[in-house]
């Protein structure tokens, strides 16, 4: 048999003669077209050479030279010193005290400075209409007797403190309000017998009794019992905590009661009620209209919710799809610490100092006593928060470390938590602005944060090819054809800077689409093809056209491949590059056969 010649102008011809050729006749024919100038070159010898390169994997572009991927970043360590000045000696004395990690305390003096200024209701301008309240969702993973009881109980002794305060004010205006509240009824019930012995009502008489039954229905509304902390509750039973006392409430707990409270409604089959979580912890209007009960119509709500839990009670909430695809996972900022546990002295007993807990408690209660606050940013804090943006921004474009939708979403959940801890912190050092240094401290918590998002997902995670085959898919769909062969994915260029741009790479993620059921492979006798389950489905723009729903569409699509929901779980590790280029910014990777993107909708046609 004749073997094919290094010169035929059919690529399938050619790329079967590559790879009969020997070593010396590829580098001959390669050096003569890698020594000719490329705008000399024939337009079959042009895309000869961009066959050899993909053969090879030997891209001549440097611009499209891969880079060294970063190697996958540590944890941060929990950042002490981001904590107001008069609480960093106590959290550090209880860590080593108890033998615990630093973050525990850390984190938990977060939450019950949160607790205090969230009662206080401080707010933060950030731009515009956009301001932050200082209340954190926060959960902090640990095995039993890792310290988590007796560590929260010394940081929550002042806020208990402050609650009595509270709670005795409360109770006063209270006694005032039922004093009011029995003279409304009282002039409504005269006026009711006015209106029943008049036959002919004036309008003076009709306004009088409408403003009396209004004042009295607001009266009643007026309900504040002063309390701080809340335990082991529902998501129904919080909307009514928050109407009891004036909007505010902070469910501080070394147990996940409310993880377990919310998993009982998956068990049973039914979905969560996560309605008054997610807009409490945005400060949407929560409003409830049941059959039984009175309305309840909460403005600016405010909780915050810090939990202490076991490593299973988070794996079972990451892992529930209904918490993951309604946005509440990713709204706390967990940490999953090194635990100490087995590595202990239990001889080393080492006391708190009391002038640590002395400081602790004073900082405390000043914080209670400056509530209210309504605080703005220096131009330096203000340029330095939206710096922070702008660069998980950058990291969520391709192949950037936070790519990943579940990433995406968290970090700018991040963003927020990042200004509100900036808030809290200002108040606890009686700081009249935001400034750099209070805004630098914050960031230093969101990136810690953010670290220990990556770090999270463990085995379950989804992998980096995985996020290729995802885009794979994306492009299939976008050119509406048939199957598409190694060769075809390569010359796209989607996969270059993914780090996939060679054979052995594209046929893996061919592979893994395989093993999670999206398609099929024939490897035939050429470039290996790749064959989408929904081969024959049509285009977004022709199924828009036809009138179906392309949402509608995509979940049924979505429901199909994966009927359980198994793919759906919090995936956070993504070992992928950090930070990327401004070039790879710059430089938008697609077919340049697809249609160019809509502008208004970028992250639509980039990930649905």
């Amino acid at each position: 048999m004749t073997k094919p010649n290094l010169r035929s102008d059919d690529f399938d011809e050619f790329s079967d003669a590559w790879k009969a050729a020997d070593q010396a006749e590829r580098a001959a024919y390669a050096q003569i077209l890698a020594e000719t100038p490329r705008d000399e070159l024939t337009d079959i010898e042009r895309q000869k050479l961009d066959v050899i390169e993909i053969l090879t994997g030997n891209y001549a572009d440097e611009d499209d030279a891969e880079p060294d991927a970063p190697p996958v970043p540590e944890v941060r360590p929990f950042p002490v010193s981001a904590l107001p000045h008069w609480a960093r000696a106590y959290v550090e004395e209880l860590a080593h005290g108890h033998q615990a990690p630093v973050d525990l305390p850390g984190l938990v003096a977060l939450g019950a400075l949160s607790a205090v200024a969230t009662r206080g209701r401080s707010t933060l301008r950030i731009l515009g209409a956009w301001s932050e309240s200082p209340n954190l969702y926060l959960a902090i993973s640990l095995p039993p007797g890792a310290g988590k009881s007796p560590i929260m109980n010394a940081l929550l002794g002042p806020v208990e403190e402050v609650q009595r305060l509270t709670q005795r004010d409360s109770a006063q205006r209270r006694r005032l309000a039922d004093g009011r509240r029995l003279g409304l009824e009282q002039r409504v019930k005269e006026l009711e017998k006015q209106l029943a012995d008049t036959q002919d009502p004036g309008d003076s008489l009709l306004a009088d009794y409408a403003e009396a039954v209004a004042n009295l229905e607001a009266s009643r509304d007026d309900i504040d019992e002063g309390r701080i902390l809340a335990d082991d509750t529902t998501p129904e039973a919080l909307i009514r905590l928050l109407h009891r006392n004036a909007g505010t409430i902070s469910l501080v707990s070394t147990e996940g009661g409310l993880f377990d409270n919310l998993g009982r409604y998956a068990e049973r089959g039914t979905p969560p009620n996560l309605d008054g979580l997610l807009k409490i912890w945005s400060g949407d209007t929560v409003r409830v209209d049941r059959v039984s009960g009175d309305p309840i119509e909460i403005r600016d709500p405010r909780a915050t919710v810090c939990l202490t839990v076991q490593p299973s009670v988070v794996a079972k909430v990451t892992g529930n799809s209904d918490f993951v695809g309604r946005g509440l996972v990713v709204r706390f900022m967990i940490a999953q610490p090194e635990t100490q546990v087995g590595t202990r002295n239990m001889l080393a007993a080492v006391e708190v100092s009391e002038d640590a807990a002395r400081a602790w408690r004073d900082g405390v209660l000043a914080m209670h006593h400056r509530d209210g606050c309504a605080l703005t940013m220096t131009e330096d804090a203000s340029v330095a928060f939206h710096i922070f943006r702008q660069s998980l921004e950058d990291r969520r474009f391709i192949a950037g470390d936070l790519e990943h939708p579940s990433l995406t979403e968290m970090s700018t959940k991040c963003e927020s938590s990042v200004a509100r801890v900036a808030l809290l912190i200002a108040v606890a050092e009686g700081a009249e602005y935001v400034t750099l240094d209070h805004m630098n401290r914050a960031i230093l918590l969101g990136q810690y944060w953010l670290s220990q998002a990556i770090m999270l997902g463990g085995d379950k995670v989804l992998d980096p090819i995985s996020l290729r085959v995802r885009r794979l898919l994306k492009w299939i769909d976008r050119r509406a054809e048939g199957p598409v062969s190694v060769r075809d994915v390569n010359r796209s260029g989607m996969f270059r800077r993914m780090g996939a741009d060679d054979t052995d790479a594209i046929l893996e993620v061919f592979e893994r689409a395989v093993d999670m059921g999206l398609g099929t492979v024939d490897y035939g006798p050429r470039s290996p093809t790749f064959t989408a389950r929904d081969s024959a489905r049509q285009t977004r723009r022709s199924r828009a056209e036809s009138g179906g729903s392309t949402a509608e569409t995509d979940e049924r699509t979505r429901c199909r491949a994966d009927p359980k929901g198994k793919n759906s779980s919090f995936s956070l590790y993504i070992p992928t590059s950090s930070p990327i280029s401004q070039e790879a910014r710059d430089m938008r990777v697609r077919n340049p056969d697809d249609p160019e993107p809509d502008p208004d909708n970028w992250d639509e046609d980039l990930y649905q």
